[in-house]
């Protein structure tokens, strides 16, 4: 065997073995790229998950649970199209499509508590509501839904947003009225019918809440109404004696926050 001929013969070795180690490489990378295409698939399509379990203690508001749960089975048909053999992929889909299901069947008797425990609480659920209303901005740019659609769901979620945080702000007046610390309730009361105020949803019921915490500032009434407010639990039951509300007009603080 000549020696050109071992030259060549370990030239072209050489090269086959480059070659082969350059393919297994490629498809490496594909398959990583693959599976990290997945992962981020899973992930957008559960984080709709994540927006329609934090939604359910925040509003009962069923279109909006309806395009949420649409976008949801979109994702994940989506994830099936990518890649059929993703995990559960096909009965993720079937609950999704069995979870927008039951939202257009359910009824509004389902109970919501929008009371945050504390100001980091609030922030926190106004985030998450903020990453809803991006979500359907983003669904509207893509033209999933229209501009009719989009409205009412921008209104709801918008005073959902202000209603975390007011009836957050209610919820902390009616504890401090039930111990007596009549003059700190009613800064929480004037707090919450600022924010009303200056809030600029066009929700019906801000203007509702701004009429109705005036009321309670001026001793008309001791609480939302319950369709406004459902969260009772810390409603002031009115007392046949000492009432806080003759207590009250005997200059424990109200007229103060009027001048």
């Amino acid at each position: 065997m000549s020696a050109p001929f071992v030259l060549y013969l370990a030239v072209a070795l050489a090269a086959s073995s480059l070659g082969l180690l350059a393919f297994v490489n490629y498809r490496e990378r594909k398959r990583v790229e693959h599976q990290l295409k997945v992962r981020q698939m899973s992930l957008a399509a559960e984080t709709i998950e994540d927006m329609l379990n934090t939604l359910e203690n925040l509003s009962k508001y069923r279109p909006l649970f309806c395009t949420l749960s649409e976008e949801l089975i979109r994702r994940y048909q989506d994830l099936q199209h990518f890649d059929p053999e993703a995990s559960n992929v096909l009965v993720r889909v079937q609950r999704a499509e069995q979870l927008l299901d039951s939202y257009k069947n359910k009824g509004n008797d389902r109970a919501i508590n929008r009371i945050c425990s504390s100001d980091q609480a609030i922030h926190k659920t106004e985030r998450q509501l903020q990453e809803i209303i991006d979500i359907l901005i983003h669904m509207f740019n893509d033209k999933l839904i229209d501009d009719k659609q989009l409205s009412p769901l921008m209104q709801e979620l918008e005073y959902t947003q202000l209603a975390v945080e007011v009836i957050s702000g209610v919820a902390q007046g009616h504890r401090l009225y039930n111990e007596g610390e009549f003059v700190d309730a009613n800064s929480h009361y004037f707090h919450a019918q600022k924010l009303s105020m200056q809030s600029k949803a066009t929700h019906p019921n801000r203007q509702r809440l701004v009429d109705e915490l005036g009321e309670i500032i001026n001793r008309e009434r001791l609480a939302l109404s319950e369709d406004l407010m459902p969260e009772t639990l810390y409603n002031p039951e009115r007392k046949t004696e000492n009432n806080p509300g003759t207590a009250l007009e005997e200059g424990l603080g109200f007229e103060q926050h009027q001048s």
